[in-house]
């Protein structure tokens, strides 16, 4: 699980709803914080482009410092993690929560 938001550099960012979750679900979850670049994105020239990434692990073993990483970095972590993340929802071990469950 990934939480998203924007770098505008602030020192922290609560992602206690996300680690919640990914706690229930079995699941790793990271807080990923992107910084936009000073030109356009070449596959969306309406978007500038993002030049980095901070992140964070969240759970398990929450981190306590940002990592920075390039766009293509993080693009072979995400790939990385993605062959794990099918395996477990093929296994049977994924299940679905109340809203009551999430929000305890």
């Amino acid at each position: 699980m990934i939480e998203t938001a924007r770098d505008v550099g602030q020192g922290a960012k609560p992602a206690t709803g996300i680690a919640s979750l990914a706690r229930l679900a079995g699941l790793p979850a990271y807080c990923a914080l992107y910084r936009h670049a000073d030109y356009q994105n070449p596959a969306d020239r309406k978007w500038r482009d993002i030049d980095r990434f901070r992140v964070k692990r969240v759970w398990p073993e929450p981190e306590y410092m940002w990592r920075t990483v390039s766009p293509a970095e993080w693009a072979r972590a995400i790939t990385r993690h993605a062959g794990a993340l099918g395996q477990h929802a093929r296994s049977g071990n994924v299940r679905f929560y109340e809203e009551s469950e999430v929000l305890q």
